[in-house]
């Protein structure tokens, strides 16, 4: 079956959150947990964890809704898999050294 040129439309997919088993398949007990916590965290941890993460070079920001913003992503994902695998959705990756540089065509 081909895949579909860049330029065909796209196609809006259910996306559900990711759910604890699914996560646990990548990420340990205890990060899930820890971002577990950042849904009731105070704002004085959060800004805590967020410096911590950032002074070893990361890029990350915690806040209240941390939590469900990543278990949606992860459920994104985990979605688009289960599209292509039933053959209603192609995807293209094209000029991947760009993508990966964050570079803007």
């Amino acid at each position: 079956q081909p895949i579909a040129p860049a330029y065909a439309p796209l196609v809006p997919l259910p996306c559900k959150p990711a759910s604890r088993e699914n996560i646990l398949l990548v990420h340990s007990a205890e990060y899930y947990e820890r971002m577990r916590e950042t849904a009731e965290a105070t704002n004085e941890l959060l800004l805590e964890w967020t410096n911590t993460k950032m002074s070893m070079g990361d890029d990350v920001y915690f806040n209240e809704h941390t939590f469900e913003s990543a278990k949606l992503a992860a459920g994104g994902v985990l979605c688009c898999v289960d599209a292509v695998l039933a053959g209603t959705a192609g995807i293209k990756i094209d000029d991947v050294d760009n993508l990966k540089n964050g570079n803007k065509r």
